[in-house]
């Protein structure tokens, strides 16, 4: 089984095999790409051709050949709100209601989107909240145009948020009592977070830190007051300040580059801001692979089979 996971600009991958009776993951890489990608586009047949290319490589790479595959995509792609819906409302207004948040956002554009909408386990007991996601109409004939050459089978497509909630799950660190919690990426242009809430996904951003730890974010999905204040209480844990009052249940980090010192800071409250071990949390064919931590995506993509495999043996 292989996770390729395709972000704007780079593919990083991994496969699960079945090592000497053991489930282990091996074959990590990555592959850089030259152009940005902004959204998945069918209509550039030259970065479509080079993506299916990359993919053909990174298939013929694997050391134990293998046709099925987890194929995930960077949700900053898609458009995607988290929103309270009135429980009060029925099923067609309910629908009506959430599709005219994405006209709104969309506008003229629209029109090129299909919409999905799950809803959370969580609200007030007078609404529920919702995930809604808007994808490209011309999404599915792209990912068949960049697999068919690699004759991969893919069996799932997912976002790599819901990856990162498996790969919480998978390590017995998802909180199912309602709390709220982060899984922080440390990155050299700054910090990546995504929260959950009782096993569902509620909000994730891309932020910048200056001197002093301020959280900037830049990129930012679901409610702005839910973020705002996930962020006043994240800048007080990464400058060493958290207390026993945070709005945050958890804090789980990983790391492959970035600011040490805010590293340093969180280490500082074991407690409550844990480091994400993939080393000690998943068996690695080699586990001295340099910067395990950037292949998360992956591993969270691999998960569930993980599980499954390591039961079964």
């Amino acid at each position: 089984m292989l996770a390729i996971h395709i972000a704007r600009d780079t593919i990083k991958y991994a496969q699960l095999v079945n090592f000497k009776g053991a489930p282990f993951i091996e074959s990590l890489g990555k592959v850089d790409l030259e152009d940005i990608l902004q959204f998945p586009d069918t209509s550039n047949a030259e970065i479509t051709r080079s993506l299916s290319e990359k993919i053909v490589s990174i298939r013929n790479s694997a050391e134990f050949p293998d046709n099925a595959t987890h194929l995930v995509i960077d949700s900053s792609w898609f458009p995607t709100l988290v929103h309270a819906v009135e429980d009060e409302l029925s099923e067609a207004d309910r629908d009506k209601y959430l599709e005219w948040r994405f006209t709104e956002m969309l506008d003229s554009t629209a029109d090129h989107y299909k919409f999905t909408h799950q809803p959370l386990g969580t609200g007030n007991g007078t609404t529920t909240s919702y995930l809604s996601v808007a994808i490209p109409n011309t999404f599915n004939t792209w990912v068949e145009r960049i697999t068919r050459a690699s004759e991969l089978a893919v069996q799932n497509v997912i976002m790599d948020i819901q990856a990162l909630g498996e790969l919480l799950a998978a390590t017995g660190k998802l909180d199912s009592e309602g709390n709220l919690q982060v899984l922080l990426e440390n990155h050299v242009h700054g910090i990546t977070c995504t929260v959950f809430s009782d096993k569902d996904f509620m909000a994730s951003f891309q932020a910048d830190l200056d001197d002093s730890l301020t959280v900037t974010p830049t990129v930012v999905k679901g409610e702005h007051a839910l973020i705002k204040r996930i962020v006043k209480a994240l800048e007080r844990a990464l400058r060493g300040e958290q207390n026993p009052d945070t709005a945050l249940s958890k804090i789980y980090y990983f790391t492959s580059n970035g600011r040490q010192v805010m590293v340093a800071n969180l280490a500082a409250y074991p407690d409550s801001c844990l480091e994400l071990d993939l080393l000690n949390s998943f068996n690695f064919r080699e586990p001295e692979f340099p910067n395990i931590d950037e292949y998360a995506v992956v591993v969270g993509a691999l998960s569930q089979e993980l599980g499954t495999e390591s039961s079964e043996n």
